[in-house]
């Protein structure tokens, strides 16, 4: 019987530890992350078309922040698992707990730390707005992002004298470089005429510069002059003309002009000295020089004089 009651004690005291043992709290265990994955697009709002990073893109980060502070992150190829795809793991918890979030607080995403400017929640491409609201934790969603870069480099515009076109030994060369974009970088302009790097005149304008060179001699005759024009826009990273814009045109010395020619008297007489008047204009600006007058007399040349008067006979 002695052994019995021990038995029975031996087995009360168990059955006392156990319920002691189940009446401490459960224990607790760490929410799971909340994850986000999808592809990233870069589009041009001034083109049609948008291009996709991919795992060689390495030096574009992606990023998630909860109160403008940093959660997640990741470097596009960092992992090669992942392929052309970025992956951002939250780390959650239930409680108020530093560089953690918990459900209810909203998120956004960046990309080199510029905010995605379009979100759509795959596969069923529903557009969404940021901050977005994490709901709960344990949760994967796929997002793909559109970010918004200018990728279109400066252009030229309202060349005077146009390209192919032909003009006087005087011309200036005036041109306009223009972005629709971020706008030109006035640093980044460089000009040259026939193959000389040149110093014009640069002036602010809509959209850009125009840029005046005016040469210090008169181009040749029948010269052909080439303008090679080189900028860069305010773009990070920067878009270049490349190569660089290159046109030409082509002087013309252009034939000398005569106009008010009048020969006095009016009605000469025998003996009479006739004197012949004219304004000279040379759109090239050249002096006169060699001219030579031609007196007729019944249609046929009497005379040809390199003077302004002539004997009546």
């Amino acid at each position: 019987m002695p052994y019995k009651n021990y038995i029975l004690a031996a087995n009360i005291i168990t059955l006392l530890l156990c319920q002691l043992i189940s009446a401490k709290a459960p224990p607790t265990f760490p929410a799971q992350d909340f994850t986000i994955w999808g592809q990233v697009y870069l589009k041009d709002p001034q083109e049609i078309t948008s291009t996709l990073l991919t795992s060689e893109d390495k030096d574009y980060v992606i990023s998630l922040k909860v109160n403008n502070k940093i959660l997640a992150s990741y470097t596009m190829g960092s992992d090669i698992n992942y392929g052309n795809y970025y992956v951002l793991k939250v780390p959650m918890a239930l409680g108020n707990l530093q560089n953690k979030a918990k459900p209810s607080d909203s998120f956004s995403i960046y990309i080199n730390d510029l905010p995605a400017n379009e979100a759509f929640l795959e596969p069923a491409h529903i557009p969404i707005k940021f901050p977005y609201e994490i709901t709960n934790t344990g949760i994967t969603l796929s997002i793909s992002l559109i970010l918004y870069v200018d990728r279109t480099p400066p252009y030229i515009s309202n060349q005077r004298p146009e390209p192919n076109s032909s003009a006087n030994r005087e011309t200036e060369i005036y041109l306009e470089v223009k972005d629709s974009g971020k706008g030109v970088d006035k640093s980044s302009i460089r000009m040259k005429v026939r193959g000389e790097l040149v110093q014009p005149t640069i002036t602010e304008i809509q959209d850009g510069y125009s840029l005046i060179y005016k040469p210090s001699e008169k181009f040749l005759p029948n010269q052909v002059v080439d303008v090679e024009i080189f900028a860069s826009d305010l773009a990070f990273p920067a878009n270049s003309i490349s190569p660089p814009y290159k046109y030409h045109f082509e002087i013309k010395n252009e034939k000398p002009i005569v106009t008010n020619l009048s020969i006095s008297p009016a009605n000469p007489k025998t003996g009479d000295q006739l004197i012949c008047s004219y304004v000279y204009t040379d759109l090239d600006g050249d002096a006169e020089s060699g001219t030579e007058i031609r007196w007729y007399k019944y249609i046929r040349v009497i005379t040809r004089i390199r003077r302004q008067y002539h004997q009546v006979q």
